[in-house]
Formats: structure tokens, sequence, C-alpha cells
């Protein structure tokens, strides 16, 4: 409690300096500054002053005492007795406490489990004795002795897990029994206990007063790829040969009801077609329902021809609709039962049956116990479905949604009724062919067009119309309602026989030039992978999907819209899909040439020199030759054959060679394509004249009243050489490291660096097609959140730094078609790959990440002995002379084969550092 005390006071006086050094940053810099982080990395970087290190420290202080306030209190919950875990219905509750029961079991601990449901009115540790199968002469004390006996002996304590406190009949038994229950467990130093109950139920289980620690559980929030398939393999479904990125999939409880769906399908021979396009939730509901008739027929022992479950569903949903309400009371929900099956013991009972099998679900609502559908999106498809089975024709259809019709309703009170809207949505284009859009009055059309869109992720594809595609396109155009849209395309990309799938969007893309496209593609890709949706969930998959049994189909449609991420500035995206798309690809080489020539008129420089690259990557690793005969081809056909048009982009001429050169060394090169016409040198043409640093002022001067000028002043400011005659010798980073050093090893005669520079600005603006208007704001948000300066994440690039790096690919290649490596220098490029040096990308290598070890590797076996000397002073150190013998760094053996490497490039680096220790050497 000290300790506690301690932190509290701590923060509070750590808010108060923040807000002290917050104030002082701004009185002396200008209001935001404290927040900037282009101000911090100029400051940083330029000044080489930290004025935010204060306020800095401030902030991580308070931050590092949040963090040990968790600490102690999971170290607190480590020695506590008692431990409850709350959480919403079907979230996961009793498999943690399973799964956690059965990990202790494995080492050779012992647990205790037991559930809410099997205790009653009696005195709780009688009812626990009974539960165990122990002799009825043994007293409460012999019992939890006994346990305290065992949790000694094996050094670890015994821990009693009690289930859903919910579940008990009646609700009120704990609040009588488990602050005595508690008590009886604290007594004894080896026992623990652990419950766990429905947050809805809390304050009539929970007895008034109770301490106890509380954990909330989460279901599968931040691992839902990882549930999918631990789920699919534990009910031995086949695995998904399409990504599941309907937002449903993180619901532990629903994934579980679609599982145990397709477990009945696949017992009934209707599997076959189910992963080549995601069932329908209609379907799925119908699927389900028979499923579970199925089930609790057996399980009470009656004739399944007599539709209980049905019947008892729908005569539910029609004492709902009568109520006006989505629940009933526990009494009219068995009431409705008792009529169908009249047993009332529990374990015979349809309702508790019912319960058992996630179709209903028991909960608190006000002082009352209710009765609800398990899933919300399930009840709201069955309650759509009886509104909709009374209802035979598109005029009785309008009718309904009037004022006083059957299902007005809905637009009465339409955000508490949105639920339903969603599934009407869904199943009023499958019945009568037409959008909700199309039925109701026009006062209240845009109400449903959001709707309509989500509902496209569960419909049937052959509901989708030219209606539905219209209502799309509206919603690509519609700034709130854009980024959703995308995501629900997203979601359907994959499937062949889905209308809106990626080939859908292809088209749709491709109307766009480049520059019209980024403005609103880019931002979305970046979003959406910030965010962990759908890009991001896309690309994963492509990782950890068995590849060999997706479909050529669904591939084909996996790699087109995986191939429009590579136009991403942010290279989290673009780095990701380009190896998502060689694991993809690597079984299914024999592709390429379709992809390639899908995209040959896509005019992105940054996709298309992916793509080749990608290409390249898949081929290497597949060896299939074949495939690269035929790819070679396509190649060849596409990029080369017209020797007057090839691409000056050096990218793409370097991996399509590549491509070509491989071809020949595997003599499948066909006889026709003359290495002659796909090697170097090429034909492009030099300019006359190169735009002058007063052209360049003249641009920039023109966006000088826009709002978002700063994003043109960084474009222009990033390009500048060393030594620049346009800014006074401010170079930019890019300019003077990048396209500076790339560019100085030609003899480009009396055109200066600062001439390339120019005429590379030029381009962006007047070819590529850089627009303020399009690309300004979304640059500015880069920059804003991120910084210009070289603090920023390496990934984290503008638009106008995408088009940077475009027109210096062009213009190497346009510089080595016409002008000479100069003599003197020493970067030479290999065999004519002028790209060899700015490449950033190996798309022959899977891994995602640079992994530093310090072990010892076969491959840098040259070691420094720091113990040797770590008693003597720094300065005595740095004057012995004793640097490693980098002879034995350039030859190595792999010591499984006793093969001999010449090591071309390494970056060898020794340090006595141990985690954070500081100073080192």
């Amino acid at each position: 409690m000290q300790l506690k005390n301690l932190i509290k006071t701590s923060k509070e006086l750590s808010n108060t300096l923040k807000e002290r050094f917050k104030e002082e940053i701004e009185r002396k810099h200008g209001k935001g500054a404290a927040d900037s982080v282009p101000f911090r990395q100029f400051m940083a970087e330029y000044m080489v002053n930290f004025p935010t290190a204060n306020y800095d420290l401030a902030k991580e202080t308070i931050e590092k005492l949040q963090e040990l306030e968790g600490w102690l209190e999971l170290y607190r919950l480590m020695f506590e007795d008692t431990m409850l875990i709350i959480g919403p219905a079907g979230i996961g509750k009793t498999h943690a406490i399973c799964d956690i029961a059965f990990m202790r079991l494995e080492r050779g601990l012992k647990s205790i489990v037991l559930f809410g449901e099997h205790f009653s009115g009696e005195e709780p540790w009688e009812q626990i004795k009974k539960l165990l199968g122990l002799p009825g002469s043994l007293s409460k004390e012999d019992i939890l002795t006994a346990l305290d006996v065992i949790g000694e002996s094996s050094g670890y304590p015994v821990i009693i897990f009690i289930d859903a406190l919910n579940e008990t009949i009646p609700h009120h038994f704990w609040r009588s029994h488990l602050k005595s229950v508690l008590e009886d467990v604290k007594k004894y130093k080896w026992l623990k206990l652990c419950l766990s109950c429905r947050s809805t139920y809390l304050d009539i289980v929970l007895p008034d007063g109770l301490e106890i620690s509380q954990i909330e559980h989460k279901g599968f929030e931040g691992v839902e790829f990882e549930a999918s398939v631990e789920f699919f393999k534990y009910y031995q479904l086949p695995g998904p040969t399409i990504p599941l990125l309907q937002p449903e999939f993180s619901h532990p409880l629903f994934l579980k009801l679609f599982c145990e769906t397709l477990k009945y399908r696949i017992e009934n021979n209707e599997i076959n077609k189910l992963f080549d396009e995601l069932v329908p939730f209609s379907e799925l509901v119908n699927y389900f329902l028979e499923s579970k008739e199925d089930k609790i027929s057996k399980n009470l022992n009656y004739n399944p021809n007599k539709k209980l479950v049905i019947k008892a569903i729908s005569n539910i949903i029609e004492e709902m609709k009568i109520k006006r309400r989505r629940w009933l009371s526990w009494d009219e929900a068995e009431k409705i039962c008792l009529k169908l099956w009249g047993y009332q013991e529990r374990s015979k009972s349809l309702l508790e049956n019912l319960i058992q099998e996630n179709l209903l679900r028991e909960d608190r609502m006000g002082n009352q116990d209710v009765i609800l559908f398990a899933f919300d999106r399930l009840g709201d498809f069955l309650i759509a479905l009886n509104f909709l089975n009374g209802i035979n024709t598109i005029q009785e259809l309008e009718k309904a949604f009037q004022p006083d019709g059957l299902l007005y309703f809905c637009i009465e009170n339409f955000k508490e009724n949105k639920g339903l809207l969603e599934a009407l949505a869904v199943l009023v284009p499958e019945k009568f062919n037409k959008e909700l859009s199309e039925v109701v009055s026009d006062e209240v059309r845009n109400l449903f067009i959001s709707i309509i869109i989500e509902s496209i992720r569960w419909r049937k594809p052959l509901s989708i119309s030219k209606t539905t595609t219209q209502i799309v396109m509206e919603g690509l155009k519609d700034k709130e309602l854009f980024f959703d849209t995308l995501e629900v395309l997203l979601s359907k990309s994959t499937h062949p026989k889905h209308p809106l799938n990626a080939e859908w969007f292809h088209q749709i893309a491709s109307r766009f030039d480049m520059s019209s496209r980024d403005a609103w593609l880019l931002p979305f890709l970046h979003f959406s992978y910030e965010k962990k949706r759908g890009v991001r969930r896309l690309i994963e998959w492509s990782f950890k999907i068995d590849t060999q049994n997706v479909s050529p189909e669904v591939l084909d449609l996996w790699v087109t819209i995986l191939g429009w991420f590579l136009s991403s500035s942010d290279r989290r995206v673009r780095d990701n899909a380009t190896k998502a798309i060689v694991r993809l690809m690597e079984p299914y080489c024999s592709l390429w040439p379709e992809i390639l020539n899908k995209f040959c008129d896509v005019d992105d420089e940054y996709i298309l020199e992916r793509l080749l690259a990608s290409a390249y990557g898949s081929l290497v690793r597949s060896k299939d030759v074949n495939a690269l005969k035929n790819t070679a081809e396509k190649v060849f056909e596409i990029y080369f054959k017209e020797q007057a048009n090839v691409t000056t982009n050096i990218m793409i001429r370097d991996y399509g060679r590549l491509i070509l050169e491989m071809a020949l060394k595997e003599h499948v090169l066909t006889h026709n394509i003359n290495p002659q016409n796909f090697r170097p040198p090429y034909k492009s043409k030099w300019p006359n004249h190169l735009p002058s640093d007063e052209d360049i002022k003249a641009l920039e001067d023109s966006f000088k009243a826009h709002k978002n000028y700063r994003a043109v002043m960084q474009l222009i400011d990033s390009m500048q050489p060393e030594y620049t005659t346009l800014r006074g010798n401010w170079y930019g980073d890019f300019g003077r490291y990048i396209f500076q050093s790339t560019l100085d090893i030609w003899d480009t005669k009396g055109f200066t660096i600062q001439h390339l520079s120019n005429f590379a600005v030029k381009i962006i603006f007047e070819e590529i097609g850089y627009d303020i208007n399009r690309h300004g704001s979304f640059d500015m948000y880069i920059i804003s959140q991120y910084g210009p300066g070289r603090g920023r994440p390496s990934w984290a690039e503008r638009i106008g730094k995408k088009y940077q790096w475009i027109v210096l690919y062009r213009l190497i290649g346009m510089v080595s078609d016409n002008f000479q490596p100069k003599k003197d220098s020493w970067r030479k490029p290999i065999h004519d790959f002028y790209s060899r040096e700015i490449k950033d990308i190996d798309s022959t290598i899977l891994i995602r990440k640079t992994f530093t070890s310090k072990n010892k590797s076969w491959w840098s076996p040259v070691e420094y002995d720091f113990e040797r000397y770590k008693n003597i002073s720094d300065a005595e150190w740095l004057n012995i002379h004793d640097f490693p013998d980098s002879s034995k760094m350039l030859i190595v053996k792999e010591p499984k084969t006793g093969k001999e490497y010449y090591v071309l490039l390494s970056f060898p680096e020794w340090s006595s550092r141990k985690e954070e220790e500081y100073p080192y050497r």
C-alpha cells in the first residue's frame, strides 16, 4: 500500500512538472512546439539542441510509473488467494479456465474445475464434496486440509476454479455464500480460488462490499488469425483457402458456431464448395439451425422431424415481435418451450438445451433474468427472416416500410434497430433482388447506404446487382464512407465468384492515372495497415496460409489485390506485400505471364518494379524452368521488344533483365530472343536544356499561398544535393546521400548535380504528377506525425517521396544511356546492372525482419575477447593495437557441408554491451 501511494504521489508530481515544462517550451517556441515531431527533429538534427528534454523526461517518468502500477498489480495478483475473471457472453472465459487447468496438469500441478450450473441451493462445500465424489463423512475442513497438503507436497498451490457463477440457479445463491467460501480458502496457504462471471450479472451474483481482484477477458483481440487456425484444427476442418476478413471471426462464440456448422456439413458431405466462396450468412444460419436440431433431438431423444428447435425459435421471435423488444423474460421463454416439450428437468429442458447449444443465452437486464439470442447477428438474422416470411411481393415489402407498415419501426428507431436492418440488407436482395434503398422513401434512402455496403460481406454473390455496384461507387466517392467501403471490398477481393472481387477493383483502379489514384489509395493503405485492418490482415494471411491448398483462381485474385498494395508509400505495406506475393506465387509461377500482362498498362512504376521483383524472387525459389521460360517471354514482350520504348526506370529494366538472364543461364530462353535486345545500352533521349534554379524557385513560389505549401517545400528541400545553389548549401539527405551519391559516378559533361536535381523536381511535378491539392494533406500528415528528418521511422514516406524514388530510377536509366561512368570512379556497375546499389529489398528471401544476434556464427567466425582487458581503463584499452585479424573473415566454412565461401560483404561488430548496460566498449 505504501508503494502504491508513493507511485500515486510521484505521478501527480510528474504531471505537474510536465505541464510546467510544456508551458515553458511553448512560451519560447510557439504553441504546439512541445508535441511537434518536426520541431523536435529539427532542433536535434540541425541545432543540436533538445528543448523538450525535460518535458519528455516527465512524460517518460509518468509512463514508467504507469508500467510500474501494472507490474505491481500483476505482482499482487500472483500472491492473491482469489481472482475473478469477467467479460461478456461467449468471450472465452470458460475456455481460458479449462486451458489453464490443462496446462497446469501437463506440468504435474493439481487443479479442480467446477461449473456454476452444477450448484443449487445447498451449502457450497457440501455440493463440492458431491461433485468430486468424496465420502459424505468428510467435513469441509477435511477436504480443504487434504487439498492444502497436495499443494504443499508439489510446491505449488492447488487452484479451485468455479466457472460461470451466473449460471447457478438461483442467481443470488453466491450473494449468500461467496464471502464464506473466499474466507475458507484464505485460511490455507497452498490453496487458491479462481472464479468467472458474466459482466452483466455482477450486481446480482457478488455480495455487497466484496473485495476481489477482477481481470477482464477480451477474447481474440489481436490474435484473430491464430485463433481461426486453432479452431479449424480442433474441429478437424480443412484449412481455409481464402482470407477470412469478416470482423465476426474475432469473436470466440461466432467462431465456435461457425466451425460447428461446418463440421456438420462435412459429416453430411456438403463441404466441397465451402472454401472456394465463403458461405453466405443466410445459408450459414440455415445450416446452423439444422445442426442444432439434429444435436438437440438426440440429446432429448425426439424425432428430428418434429422440428422443435425451429418451432421454439420461431415462437420466441413471434413473442418478441408482440412485445416489441429483443428479449423475453425467463418465464416467457420457458412457457413457449414447455408447450412444445413438457419436460422441466434441467437436463431434459428444451430451453436449457437451446442455451447449452448456444442458440440462446441467459442474461441479466434490470432486475430480471432474460433470454436473448446467443450471438447478436444470429438473432438479427432470425428475426429478419421471420419478418420476411410474411412478405411475398415487392409491393408488400415497400408497404412494410411505410409509416403504418410492419417494418417502419426500424426507420423510426434507426440506431436501435441497426442490427436488424443490417440483416434485412442481406436478406432482402437475396429474396427480392432489390436493395433496401429501392424499397424505402427517398427521404430516408441515404440512411441505408452504409448498411447496404456493409451487408456485402455476408451476401450471396448472385444478390449483387447493378444497383449494388452503383451504391458501392457512391460509397467510394463519399469521404465518410470511403474507408469502410474499401475495407468491405478487401473482404471479398479473393472470392472467385464474387462480382466485386479483386478483378472488379483492378478495373476501377486502372481507370485512374497514378497521380489521381495515389490521392485516395495510398492514405487508405497506410491507415488500414496502421489500424491492423484489412490491408494488414490480407498480408498476414499470405504468410500463414498453406499455399498448396489455394486454388489458382483464388491466388490470381489475391496477387491482383496485393499488386495494388505495391503502390504504397508506406514501406511496411509495400515490402510486406512484395514478399507476400513471392510466397503465394512460388508454387504457382506458371501464372506470372497472366499477372504481368494484367498490370502491363498500369502507369505506376512502383507497382511494375515490385511485380517484376516478386516474379524474379518466386522463380528463383521455385526452380520451375517451364514457368521461367514463359515468364521470360512475357517480360521481353512487354518491356524490351520495342527497343525505342524501353522504360527509363532502371529498377524495372534490371528486374526484367534478371528474369531474362536467368532464363538464358538455364537454357530455356526462346531462340528468337537475342540477349543484345534486352541488355544495355538502351536508347532514351536526353534533353538539350535542364531547368535552372530560377525555374524551380518560380515553381515553388507558385504554391506559397497554399495551406499545404510545406509539403512542396519539403519535397524540394529533400532533393537538394551537397553545395546546392538553390538552398544556400542546405542539402537534403535524400538529395545528398542517395540522389547525388548514385548519379555521381557518371560524367554528365556540362550538367551539374544541381541541374539533375532541378530536372528531377520538374519531372515530379510535370510528368509524374505531384499535386499539392491531391497529395498535400496526406504528406503534411506524415510530416506532422512522424517528422521530416532522420528521426522518423524508415517506413514512413510521403507520396512526394515515392515520386522522388521514381524520378531517381528514371534518371539513372537516362544518364546511363547517354553518359559514360567517370574514369576515376571505383563504384563501377557490375554487368551494367545500375540498380544494384540502390535495391532496397531481396525478393528471394521471405524473412521480413533483420535479426541481430551476439552469438558466434559460421559466416562471421572472428571474436574479440573483451574479458581479457576488463580490468584496465578505457584509455589504456584504446592504446592496445589488437584489432581482430580480418584475413580470417574473408574465407569461411559452412560446418554441416564443409563448403567454403568467400565473404564479399560483411558488417562485423564486437561489443561488450549486455542488455541496457552502459557504458560499454
